[in-house]
């Protein structure tokens, strides 16, 4: 027993080492000048230029550090939390090895994963409650393992012993919960799940979690948020993942340690919990649908794929043809023409896409953002505006290492409006001309403001946008020449 239990030692250390190696070796730029804030339960560490947003960030962590945590009945201990400003990727993380967390500032333009969201509101509402997770981890034998062995043996048998739709379910749960919108009430976020229900493609546990090569299935948090709020639902004690998941985290090397603890606090192991979860949902969602009035419909492009392929942000071209982005299991994204006989035509394949959810046609121009990185810091991101005529086919990088969130080509073609994510955490919608990527005009921003998704108006004179700050989202309309803004839906 002995030889077994400093083999699973070992062996989870070097696991979770190589794991941990790719977040401990990303670097920044040499130049940056450090600063931190040191608060009784967080010490923010950030690039000077973010110091408002920092001290922000501070008041809000604090803010929810206790009430986050109080369902699963464990308070973390001090953590340092560093902000990167110099990436244009949407994301941030949590590992205990080392102990810490990183939050990207940089908002995402994606209206289905932002909601009605500040940016920095909903990172710190989902990540800290990662840390919550992991402190709630630290019991039974998941604690003898990290005092024996180290920090990366806790972040091992905590996976081990629960699957990974927990702790994004759980957290997307959290999200939703603290702040006023939050994936779990954007109607994108269940879109997927709820088609493949009323279609009767209910899928096995097995393949839902594991995932499939063949269909669309949803990912960790689609599947762990509704999983989470169904088992908290039922049996309506807000700390009932605190039982189960203490009880797997303190048993974490014996086999099924996750589905036993179900079966002990709700009477059903994890596969009759998801069928249940899936036999309500299926009833919800059907009552739904048959109070609506569909619409007519023509289908365009009749083939059938083997494999799942997304069509999206179709776009009508001359005689009939439609221009879109298609993706899916088996290819990679790719711009394609549809012919009104069905047939497809590959125009062209981008790079690593920043997918606002839109690109941008005017005339047989084309205009859309894709992702760059520093070669020496991996920090270090950059947002682009690429091109392509649709005529010559040929494609050009219209701006470098620039953090261009959007593009939205003008009815004339010579002009693309696009938002500029700036370090100190503002935001600025500008003007970049479409032949030469120079910027030709900036509108004024208002502080603590998230412009997303600007767009022209058919004459050109004006554009559309949404802009987020604490007041919520609203959809407003400015005038290219004044920059006089109204008000369109508050």
């Amino acid at each position: 027993m002995n030889r077994i239990l400093i083999c699973l030692g070992i062996f989870a250390i070097a696991c979770s080492s190589l794991h941990a190696q790719v977040e401990v070796l990303s670097n920044n730029p040499v130049g940056l000048h450090w600063k931190k804030i040191e608060t009784e339960n967080f010490r923010i560490i950030f690039p000077s230029s973010y110091e408002a947003g920092a001290q922000k960030m501070a008041n809000t962590l604090e803010a929810i550090h206790a009430p986050e945590a109080k369902s699963l009945n464990a308070l973390p201990k001090k953590i340092d939390i560093v902000l990167q400003n110099q990436n244009s990727i949407s994301n941030g993380f949590v590992t205990i090895g080392p102990r810490h967390s990183e939050f990207f500032t940089s908002a995402p333009q994606n209206y289905t994963f932002l909601g009605t969201n500040d940016w920095m509101n909903l990172l710190a509402a989902h990540e800290y409650r990662h840390v919550v997770q992991y402190a709630s981890s630290n019991t039974g034998i998941t604690k003898f393992f990290k005092i024996a062995f180290g920090q990366y043996t806790q972040a091992a048998l905590t996976n081990l012993a629960t699957p990974n739709w927990f702790w994004e379910g759980d957290a997307t749960l959290t999200e939703t919960v603290f702040t006023k919108s939050g994936r779990g009430r954007i109607p994108d976020f269940n879109r997927t799940f709820r088609a493949n229900l009323l279609e009767g493609k209910n899928y096995k546990y097995d393949k839902q979690y594991l995932g499939s090569y063949k269909d669309f299935v949803p990912n960790d948090y689609v599947l762990g948020y509704h999983f989470v709020s169904h088992v908290r639902r039922k049996a309506d004690n807000n700390t009932i993942w605190a039982d189960i998941t203490g009880r797997a985290f303190s048993r974490a090397i014996l086999p099924f340690a996750f589905s036993n603890s179900l079966k002990m606090y709700t009477g059903k192991n994890v596969k009759e919990n998801y069928n249940e979860m899936l036999n309500e949902l299926k009833e919800l969602w059907s009552n739904q649908i048959e109070q609506l009035e569909l619409t007519a419909f023509e289908t365009i492009n009749k083939r059938k794929n083997k494999v799942y392929t997304d069509y999206s942000n179709p776009m009508p071209l001359e005689n009939g043809v439609i221009l879109c982005l298609k993706s899916g299991v088996g290819s990679i994204q790719k711009f394609v023409t549809i012919h009104s006989d069905g047939k497809e035509e590959v125009i062209h394949t981008p790079g690593i896409m920043n997918n606002a959810g839109a690109f941008s046609l005017s005339g047989n121009s084309l205009v859309w953002n894709e992702f760059r990185y520093n070669p020496r810091y991996d920090n270090q991101s950059y947002s682009v505006i690429e091109s392509l005529s649709l005529t010559t086919k040929e494609n050009q990088q219209l701006t470098k290492k620039t953090r261009f969130h959007s593009a939205s080509l003008s009815p004339d073609g010579k002009s693309i409006l696009t938002v500029e994510a700036k370090e100190d955490g503002e935001y600025e919608i500008v003007v970049v001309n479409a032949s030469s990527g120079e910027i030709v005009k900036r509108f004024g921003n208002e502080p603590n403001t998230i412009y997303n998704l600007p767009s022209w108006s058919d004459n050109g004179e004006a554009f559309v946008y949404t802009k987020i700050n604490d007041q919520g989202k609203s959809v407003v309309i400015r005038n290219y020449e004044t920059g006089i803004e109204s008000v369109l839906i508050p």
